[in-house]
Order: C-alpha cells, then structure tokens, then sequence
C-alpha cells in the first residue's frame, strides 16, 4: 500500500491540478510508511527467531 501511494499521488494529483509541490509532500507519505514498515519488520524478524530459540517454545504461537 506504501507503494501505491506513490504513483497514485503523482497519477490523480496531475489529473486534479495539485501542485507538484505537494505531490512530492503527498509520496513522502508512502515513503514514510515504507521505511517505517521495514523497521518493524527487521524488528518482527528479530523478535521471531528470539522467541523460536526459546527452549520449549515452537514458535508457531506467541502467547502473552
């Protein structure tokens, strides 16, 4: 979805007259989200194989 945000921007905001100013503030959302997406998931990666080296855990299911 990030990444849509970036043609759709670009795409619908030259067929609704907007600036190309802020179409460029509107991609810096989907850029945004993807690097923040990325953190989280090298993070879930982490967390994941952290759990999965706990001794008597499968990993396949967290419980809190």
């Amino acid at each position: 979805a990030c990444l849509a945000v970036l043609p759709f921007a670009l795409v619908f905001g030259a067929i609704r007259g907007i600036p190309l100013f802020w179409r460029g503030v509107d991609t810096l959302f989907g850029i945004g989200g993807l690097i923040v997406l990325l953190i989280l998931r090298k993070q879930l990666g982490a967390l994941e194989s952290a759990s999965t080296a706990l001794p008597g855990t499968s990993g396949s299911s967290v419980s809190f």
